[in-house]
């Protein structure tokens, strides 16, 4: 376009697919009746949710939803960790048409948390509520949203064999995004966004196919990753997700070891810093690497950068097996999904966020000097709900989302090479001296210069003279922290090419980064904009300190 905006879109049309998610599940429930389709940690054993039990099971519960007095279309609130039970009774409000909006009960246990939860009920005005967690139960009480008295009649009490399944245009669920960009806002789910998300990914990746779908998953079903892509791919090609109460972090990876010692996935997804701790763990373990590769077709990963030495590991980890195994990505958000672009080749590495999936229109539109990333397609959202002015600022007339990020060609004269991350428009800044800073870029070639031992850092610089970093290092405590922390940048610093790129000094923080506060989200985000405000005393120290000798 003669303003320099580029549109880029998939040769491939997305194939027409079910009406909501639900069909799924009706069609598991005949054709593999007797198949788990979740399995959750009982003692030393397995609890399984058969397709048979968990059809059966939504429809009572649906019926017992109605006749409680819940309406359609006025939302429910679900505050619970990832369960069989919260599965039954979301898929049974999805049935009953009532949206369901899932939201991490850790926010109740803080006094951050719970001003935040505020927020998300005011914004809901929800009708009802459920959660496995009684601090959560007790302060939406206090706020007056009732409580699901129902969950449990499933054992017993009459399916309703009359209730329509939902239409495409039936809205499912309301998502909260994750607050990487401001204030968590809720974005409306319907049946078609869903079913078009997971046929988007299955065009794309048709291996998925080629053998029952195990995975073996922590992402937490209050974010889209999760509680969208991965399991409706399950429900789509009725396999089996292992719910993994594990977590990437010192105390949670011991659980995820544990489940994936016992069941081998062949569809593993994670977050960089989850497979950061994984690729340790199956270093030092043979019995384990065999364990995890022997049915695996692939890892996916999403949420941040993945640093170049850390995709080398895995990919030599996986040939220690005699296998090729891909490393595969994409980008989205919730507001798209949430996938809008997905890496189709094994080779594309680090910083590649493939190409437009099927059904995708990209607008890349010139903003400063990168360029913002605009998205439509069948599974992108068409406002926030109840905020109209936000609507208006992030969604225009076309139906694009303006996303935020920026995106770029990795090859200018061969978009069909693909599409790199640039990072987000808004996190870039200047120094005292007028030049920018792409904080993206700096950021991962100190983590890739790292060689692990970052868990991640916050850029200092805005209307300073030299660029800093504040670092997260993987042991703290370690004797020698400081000094991994300048060996990384003594490398980065090696190929750094000006002001823009040079930290000139560093210093490790002594606490990690704050979820609470909003620095850093559920899948690992660091919200720079958020950390820098947050530790401006850290980074008035460092300039008061001067540059490093």
């Amino acid at each position: 376009m003669p303003d320099g905006t580029l549109l880029l879109a998939n040769r491939q049309p997305l194939q027409p697919t079910a009406p909501s998610v639900l069909h799924w599940l009706q069609d598991a429930a005949q054709q593999a009746q007797a198949r788990a389709f979740l399995m959750e940690r009982a003692g030393t054993g397995w609890t399984c949710w058969t397709y048979g039990q968990a059809w059966a099971e939504v429809r009572r519960l649906s019926r017992a939803l109605r006749t409680a007095g819940l309406q359609p279309g006025l939302p429910m609130v679900l505050l619970a960790r990832n369960s069989i039970s919260q599965a039954r009774i979301t898929l049974a409000a999805m049935l009953a048409r009532i949206p369901v909006a899932p939201v991490n009960p850790r926010y109740a246990a803080s006094v951050a948390g719970r001003e935040r939860l505020r927020s998300m009920v005011a914004t809901l005005r929800p009708q009802a509520c459920w959660s496995d967690d009684p601090a959560a139960e007790d302060f939406l009480r206090a706020c007056g949203v009732p409580q699901v008295p129902v969950l449990e009649a499933t054992a017993d009490g009459a399916v309703d064999e009359t209730l329509a399944l939902p239409e495409p245009d039936t809205q499912a669920k309301l998502y909260f995004t994750s607050g990487s960009t401001g204030s968590p806002k809720a974005v409306p789910y319907t049946q078609r966004m869903m079913t078009s998300n997971a046929q988007m990914v299955l065009q794309v990746w048709p291996f998925l196919r080629q053998q029952p779908l195990v995975m073996v998953d922590w992402l937490p079903w209050t974010h889209v990753f999760g509680g969208n892509n991965n399991i409706n791919l399950v429900l789509r090609l009725a396999g089996t997700l292992v719910i993994d109460a594990g977590a990437p972090t010192a105390e949670g990876m011991s659980t995820t070891l544990a489940n994936l010692a016992e069941v081998s996935p062949t569809f593993y997804c994670n977050v960089p810093a989850g497979y950061a701790r994984l690729a340790g763990a199956l270093e030092a373990d043979e019995a384990l690497r065999r364990q995890f590769f022997r049915r695996l077709d692939a890892m996916f990963f999403a949420a941040a950068a993945m640093p170049q030495p850390l995709f080398e590991r895995l990919q030599v980890l996986a040939r220690s097996q005699g296998r090729d195994i891909p490393v595969l990505t994409g980008w989205g958000a919730t507001e798209t999904g949430p996938s809008a672009t997905l890496l189709q080749t094994p080779d594309g590495g680090p910083g590649q966020v493939g190409t437009p999936a099927p059904g995708v229109t990209l607008r890349l539109v010139p903003n400063g000097r990168k360029t913002e990333a605009w998205v439509r397609s069948p599974s992108v959202a068409s406002g926030y709900w109840r905020a109209p002015e936000a609507s208006r600022a992030q969604f225009d007339d076309e139906g694009f989302f303006r996303t935020g990020d920026a995106l770029r060609l990795a090859d200018p004269d061969q978009p069909a090479a693909g599409l790199l991350y640039d990072g987000r428009v808004a996190e870039d800044f200047k120094l005292q001296s007028g030049t920018w800073v792409n904080a993206s870029a700096v950021r991962a070639s100190l983590l890739a210069c790292a060689d692990g031992s970052i868990h991640d850092l916050v850029l200092v610089g805005p209307n300073r003279p030299w660029l800093g970093a504040l670092a997260w290092m993987r042991d703290p405590l370690a004797p020698d922290a400081a000094r991994q922390l300048e060996d990384a940048v003594a490398r980065h610093n090696a190929s750094a090419g000006g002001a823009a790129q040079r930290i000139v000094a560093a210093a490790v923080l002594p606490s990690g980064p704050d979820p609470e506060a909003g620095e850093i989200n559920d899948k690992g985000y660091v919200n720079q904009a958020r950390a820098r405000d947050l530790r401006a005393a850290e980074a008035d120290r460092l300039y008061a300190r001067g540059p490093a000798a």
